[in-house]
């Protein structure tokens, strides 16, 4: 079925590299130093919103007064000192060298490029792209469609011949708003939906 398409347009985290595990702990690190009232458990359950957007929502229903731009930056720093422990998945792995030089390479992610270069830069990943558009790229995070409409553009192929590989609800609804066709996968790998 992929080589029915001209581009394989992958999301980043929890996709292509299993960085979700590094996210939740660098949440824990933060909250547990914040003593806030919010288990691993609900941490681990909202794991695929962007931690402001959680917060938010966890301040206004437990009427929290919280410097949530001060938290966010303390997650990313703790995140961020610990990037190198980020890897690939092994089947994505396969999947980008089977299909690199076949067929154009895309990343689209919500991640911050500064992230997203980090990761790539030290699994020597950053060869196998065509192209990468990063979340702070786009005026809107997905589910809207941008992230993916502006990987179209700079690829300069129509949505009919990309094929989209996510891992979230979130990501799969941008690729239909799109007008593109997703995969989904699940801890490395594609599963039929």
């Amino acid at each position: 079925m992929l080589e029915d398409y001209d581009a394989l347009i992958f999301d980043l985290d929890g996709t292509l590299v299993d960085s979700l595990p590094l996210h939740h702990a660098a949440r824990l690190q933060a909250s547990a130093e914040w003593q806030l009232p919010i288990s691993p458990a609900q941490w681990l359950a909202n794991i695929e919103i962007p931690t402001r957007e959680f917060l938010q929502q966890v301040a206004g229903q437990a009427s929290l007064t919280l410097d949530i731009t001060a938290f966010t930056r303390r997650k990313v720093a703790i995140y961020e000192e610990r990037i190198a422990e980020i890897h690939p998945f092994a089947t994505m792995l396969t999947l980008l060298k089977t299909h690199h030089g076949q067929r154009k390479l895309a990343i689209g992610t919500g991640s911050p490029r500064r992230q997203v270069e980090a990761i790539l830069q030290h699994n020597g990943l950053a060869a196998y792209f065509d192209v990468v558009v990063c979340g702070d790229e786009v005026a809107r995070p997905k589910p809207a469609p941008d992230i993916f409409l502006r990987v179209l553009e700079l690829l300069a192929l129509p949505a009919g011949r990309c094929l989209v590989i996510e891992d979230t609800e979130a990501g799969m609804q941008a690729a239909e708003a799109a007008g593109l066709k997703a995969l989904l996968a699940v801890q490395g790998t594609v599963q039929a939906r």
